[in-house]
């Protein structure tokens, strides 16, 4: 019974020293404390924090970030752009999220400069965590802490609907009437990559006869930023999704939509899960999209119309209208 007893005081005070750190000298930092989110209204989330107790001279501002997963370290940040900014003393922000899903909040505090007085010898210092931190004015604190200044649960907005998929009415299914394209639809093989024997074939009269058709258009074929799905935003721990949150961190964000084009090409010539495919295959149309390849990029779009209806629309009409401006 008494080794017992000294076993468990022996953990007691491990723990203690362990915490110790996190819990007092820690807050002594740049970094806010408290973090915490909720439902706040019918749309609504509010994020709200502490201030650091000392060194607050040094600090102009604080980045709100809103992810869909737990952040753990800055590196997840690097490739985000903050939801929102916020003063030195403020300590709540009020987020209205468009999805109805869990969010999760990370408070980053940015810099205003060197003061006077310089690092006060009293506070926590660890090497490895402050080696990188920076106090040039606008520079962030690359300081990530679960539950200190990063949230570890997942709050959702009350009231937001969720967005309603494309539908036709039957009418519309049987007459094809409804609102018409302004500009006409080119001719696009879509079994080109399928590699079909019979696929479709228009001769080059009938080509040479509706590019008049495509000229009377007053309509400017604009292009689309990229857009990148949240799930990717954060490098994920390993599997499909971090092989593929790879291909895009090395070559689609860095615009070479070349390079993006051939990794996604291998990456989906394995079985990867559903999920996976199908952001890979919208990447991959996006890359052949950018290089010029309209009429790849529109089979990739068009097969992703039940899974991304709204985004698979959207970027279907700007392939066809680029598709088209090109012909002229």
């Amino acid at each position: 019974m008494k080794c017992s007893n000294v076993l468990k005081r022996l953990c007691a005070s491990a723990l203690a020293l362990l915490a110790a750190p996190l819990l007092f000298p820690q807050g002594k930092k740049n970094v806010v404390t408290g973090i915490a989110a909720c439902a706040s209204g019918a749309n609504t989330i509010s994020v709200s924090w502490k201030l650091p107790e000392e060194n607050s001279r040094t600090i102009s501002s604080f980045l709100i970030y809103r992810t869909a997963r737990p952040v753990t370290s800055y590196r997840q940040l690097e490739f985000i752009e903050p939801a929102a900014s916020a003063g030195k003393n403020e300590t709540l922000y009020i987020d209205t999220p468009r999805s109805p899903q869990d969010y999760f909040y990370t408070v980053i505090t940015v810099t205003g400069g060197n003061s006077d007085s310089g690092r006060d010898p009293e506070l926590y210092y660890d090497e490895q965590l402050d080696s990188s931190l920076s106090t040039e004015p606008g520079q962030p604190v690359k300081l990530v802490l679960p539950g200190v200044n990063a949230t570890t649960e997942g709050v959702k907005a009350a009231g937001i609907p969720r967005q309603p998929s494309i539908q036709k009415e039957a009418a519309q299914k049987k007459t094809g009437s409804g609102k018409m394209r302004e500009m006409p639809l080119p001719y696009v093989d879509i079994f080109k990559d399928e590699k079909k024997n019979n696929a479709p074939q228009i001769s080059g009269a009938a080509k040479k006869a509706v590019r008049p058709l495509l000229r009377k258009s007053s309509r400017s074929a604009s292009v689309l930023p990229a857009h990148i799905f949240e799930e990717d935003l954060i490098s994920p721990a390993g599997g499909d999704e971090y092989l593929l949150f790879e291909i895009l961190r090395t070559s689609f964000v860095k615009k070479k939509y070349s390079q993006s084009a051939a990794a996604l090409e291998q990456f989906l010539a394995q079985n990867r899960t559903k999920a996976v495919s199908d952001r890979a295959n919208f990447y991959l149309g996006e890359s052949y999209y950018f290089t010029g390849n309209f009429s790849s990029a529109l089979t990739r779009f068009l097969s992703l119309e039940e899974t991304y209806p709204e985004l698979s629309r959207k970027w279907t009409e700007s392939t066809l209208d680029n598709f088209s401006a090109e012909g002229e």
